[in-house]
């Protein structure tokens, strides 16, 4: 029996615990009790393949030293003559399995391996606390950088001219649609989803008065946009959108805290306001130096203006587009600006 093998059989324990820690060094002799049983592949022996991507090796050195080299990495395995098989005891394996999980499972956290299901299980307490929490209004977004969000709401045959007019400008928008919009056009919306633009939440019914009706009624007009988004677009869409982007803007603006606290508990966590609208904005008394459409607009140009335009008025995104990057702005998704609203809180 060489003396690799007597090392193997005696002082497994030793060998698992080296492997663990990524290396193994010996001496001359060992490496040649190695090299009876691996032939050398360019200083390299092969010694196990626990799965398919990774072997463990033997790395010779020039000073009679070896070491072992747990998740080998060879870009093509060059031809072996003449190669054994080699098994390790069981502990010496479970020494490699648990180095392996530890590099390779994403559940392998601050380096105490935890099951899938115990992950599983602290994600859907986390999502649990957070549903108790109300949903954060929105008012604008990021001051810090030049950046707009323009948005769109609620149905419209124009909503084709305004898609033609972003995918024209190469922007892409946020818009908060209702289930009729959804369902009626399914082409339309998957092409804009797949084009980059953002869908969210306006509801089922376009109910001003959604604030003040029953949990069980605003739960089920939530519900009925989500089982349109389902149908149309997929549900893995919106298992994205509850997880990445829940975002909802109420019918009218208006909002009270049982909305708030239903949205939060069906995991909507930010209610979106806006900072320029057009119907309001044009009204003789809100706009008394007579200005259009498209200067309303580019005059509120401030970092983090959130724009909220609807379909009758689609004729002006062309100028209102042009007029805000002539003045150095971009424009954004409202997801791009995610960080920004992790600081703020309930309204």
């Amino acid at each position: 029996m060489d003396n690799f093998e007597k090392g193997i059989k005696s002082g497994a324990g030793i060998l698992a615990l080296a492997v663990a820690m990524g290396g193994l060094s010996g001496d001359g002799n060992q490496v040649q009790g190695m090299e009876k049983d691996i032939p050398l592949i360019k200083n390299v022996d092969i010694v196990a393949e626990p799965n398919k991507n990774d072997s463990i090796g033997i790395e010779h050195l020039d000073d009679g030293n070896f070491n072992v080299i747990l998740n080998l990495e060879l870009k093509s395995k060059p031809k072996v003559e003449d190669k054994k098989e080699v098994y390790l005891p069981s502990d010496v394996e479970a020494a490699i399995e648990k180095e392996w999980k530890k590099e390779n499972d994403e559940n392998y956290l601050n380096g105490n391996y935890l099951p899938t299901e115990v992950i599983e299980a602290k994600k859907a307490a986390a999502e649990a606390e957070q549903r108790k929490i109300p949903s954060v209004v929105i008012y604008r977004g990021d001051t810090s950088e030049k950046e707009i969000a323009f948005t769109f709401d609620d149905t419209g045959a124009n909503f084709d001219k305004i898609l033609a007019t972003l995918k024209e400008k190469g922007i892409n928008g946020t818009f908060f649609l209702l289930a009729s919009e959804i369902r009626n056009n399914p082409e339309r919306w998957q092409q804009a989803v797949a084009d980059g633009n953002l869908i969210c939440s306006h509801g089922t019914s376009h109910n001003f008065g959604l604030c003040n009706e029953s949990e069980e009624a605003i739960r089920a007009d939530l519900q009925g946009w989500e089982d349109a988004v389902t149908e149309v677009l997929g549900a893995d869409y919106l298992t994205k959108f509850k997880e990445e982007t829940p975002y909802f803007r109420a019918p009218g603006g208006n909002k009270s805290a049982t909305l708030l606290k239903v949205l939060g508990e069906m995991g909507y966590k930010y209610t979106f306001y806006w900072t320029t609208e057009d119907c309001w904005s044009m009204e003789p008394e809100n706009n008394p130096n007579n200005l259009t459409m498209d200067q309303i607009y580019i005059n509120s140009t401030k970092n983090g203006i959130i724009f909220l335009l609807h379909p009758p008025h689609q004729s002006h995104v062309d100028e209102i587009i042009d007029g805000v990057i002539a003045k150095g702005y971009t424009f954004v998704t409202l997801d791009q600006w995610s960080d920004y609203y992790k600081n703020q809180t309930v309204s």
